[in-house]
């Protein structure tokens, strides 16, 4: 029994800095979307609230999209010159 208890002290401390690391990372993520605005925090009649804001988030991604898509096209373009040349040269 003791060393199961031995085992459970040393577990222990490893637990807790994964917790802390995890909660840490929940917290960065939750204030980096606070800051492009997708989450909002508000204190309405006293009662803590977070609400996102879906049109924004609609929003952001299909710009995101959109300019993915762009410069996918573009790198494509550039790619099919690059081998037209190589195939003119040889």
């Amino acid at each position: 029994m003791s060393d199961l208890v031995a085992l459970r002290r040393r577990q222990l401390p490893q637990m807790r800095g994964e917790t802390m690391r995890a909660l840490i990372v929940i917290v960065v993520i939750l204030l980096i979307l606070g800051l492009v605005g997708w989450l909002r925090f508000s204190l309405p009649d006293g009662n803590p609230t977070i609400r996102v804001d879906t049109q924004k988030v609609k929003q952001d991604t299909s710009e995101l999209m959109e300019n993915s898509k762009q410069a996918v096209d573009i790198a494509a373009e550039k790619i099919d010159q690059s081998i037209d040349r190589d195939t003119i040269t040889e």
